[in-house]
């Protein structure tokens, strides 16, 4: 007498069946799953390997059905039966022993996901989705099954935020925010990011203006991350216009927090996201895209980076701030014995990514060009054309900014001209380099 396994083996390979066919053997693998007690599927019954086995046949051949049309699937749907066996996997705490099971679950529920079965199936079993992308569940589980089981997860989730009434929903339900901390936690980890976490971050880099939303609602520790993964994204194509622009606003709210580095007065990584947000706007203003354009036309922005050098040039005055130029490359040296090599401090190559940023915002923009004349920051890069270890490529980057600054205006042009020379600036790098000898005090 042939087993209820064997027949489910007897419908393989249903990608070979007819349409007319598939009817019929969907009704008798409706009938054997509704045969198995749900008491048989937990990991600790001693019929659970073989029951599950048979229940995983069923399943393969269930989700081999979804791609023959859209009414099998919508026929899948309709199985109390079927949704029946299914809640009560879902119900289970994940383990290594269930994990197949569980896999294959929420494979054939993402099968049966076309249209606006989606967000029915996403709804139904939303807990399911969201928190399958928890990185904190990858401990129950192998590494690699946890990723199969992320990619399945992350793609269905996919699918729900790139419609935006649904990605709405979920913004004011506080589940976006959730997806995107469960996607940025996996990049703190070591392991190899699922492929499908990495589309479902890149969302919500390009393509979500909810992201612009929840920013702030994101930990430092994640916030920091995210910047990370823009900055790198920008290299390639262009973030969402509504979160550039958060981005921007956020800098100019909090970019004075960088003159308190030590944190005083501030929490202690704002710093750090300064720095992070002038490199994510220094390469918006390098790029062939929209999103120079966004920053190129913001007057504010470039106000708030010009005053932002001119403080920093003032603060350097003081030989003990961390932002005074470094005159001896000794404390570059990997067998430097100073305390606190200057590669560590948030002002390291921080000047000169102001003024690589001002250069490119001056360029062929009059109206930039106007303002730093006017508010005397032309004066502080003209004051950063003198070499500083502090600050590699800061003497290129000034006079990269006083040409475009000079280009095509004579007002710029008359107003360096009229400058009046008082001597040579004293460097002991200069020095250093131009005897010939390099020296390392030790």
């Amino acid at each position: 007498m042939e087993t209820q396994l064997e027949k489910l083996q007897s419908f393989q390979p249903v990608s070979q069946k007819t349409p007319e066919e598939i009817p019929s053997i969907i009704a008798a693998v409706l009938e054997i799953i509704s045969s198995v007690p749900l008491t048989d599927l937990t990991a600790d019954n001693e019929k659970f390997p073989a029951q599950s086995g048979l229940v995983l046949e069923a399943f393969k051949i269930l989700k081999g059905v979804c791609p023959k049309g859209k009414h099998f699937q919508q026929s899948l749907l309709e199985s109390k039966e079927l949704l029946s066996v299914i809640q009560h996997i879902l119900s289970l705490e994940l383990s290594q022993e269930l994990h197949l099971l569980r896999l294959s679950t929420v494979q054939l529920l993402f099968n049966m996901s076309v249209g606006d079965n989606t967000y029915k199936i996403f709804n139904k079993f939303r807990e399911t989705f969201v928190e399958g992308l928890n990185p904190d569940v990858a401990s129950r589980v192998s590494e690699t099954d946890h990723a199969k089981y992320c990619n399945t997860v992350a793609l269905m989730l996919f699918n729900i935020v790139s419609r935006a009434d649904y990605a709405e929903e979920l913004l004011e339900s506080g589940e976006l925010l959730r997806i995107l901390e469960y996607s940025l936690r996996h990049t703190l980890n070591d392991e190899m990011l699922p492929d499908n976490v990495q589309l479902l971050l890149n969302t919500f880099a390009t393509a979500l203006p909810e992201t612009a939303t929840i920013y702030e609602q994101l930990s430092d520790e994640l916030r920091l991350q995210f910047l990370y993964y823009i900055h790198d994204t920008m290299k390639e194509e262009e973030i969402c216009e509504e979160l550039l622009n958060k981005l921007i606003l956020r800098f100019k709210q909090t970019s004075d927090s960088i003159l308190k580095p030590d944190g005083t007065g501030a929490d202690k990584s704002r710093p750090k996201e300064v720095y992070c947000l002038l490199e994510i706007i220094s390469v918006a203003s390098q790029s062939e895209n929209e999103m120079k354009e966004t920053v190129s036309l913001d007057g504010s922005l470039f106000l708030n980076i010009g005053c932002l050098l001119m403080s920093i040039q003032k603060l350097g005055k003081d030989p003990n701030s961390i932002f005074a130029p470094v005159q001896k490359l000794e404390a570059l040296a990997p067998n430097s014995t100073a305390p606190n090599t200057i590669e560590s401090e948030i002002s390291y190559k921080f000047k000169s990514l102001l003024v690589q940023t001002i250069a490119n915002l001056l360029y062929k923009n009059k109206k930039n060009q106007e303002l730093v004349r006017e508010m005397d920051i032309l004066i502080a890069v003209l004051d950063c054309t003198n070499i500083d270890a502090r600050n590699p490529l800061l003497k290129e980057y000034s006079i990269w900014a006083i040409r475009n600054a000079c280009e095509n205006n004579p007002e710029n042009q008359q107003f360096i001209a009229s400058l009046t020379k008082i001597g040579k600036v004293k460097s002991e790098i200069v020095s250093e380099i131009s005897e010939g000898v390099l020296r390392i005090q030790k």
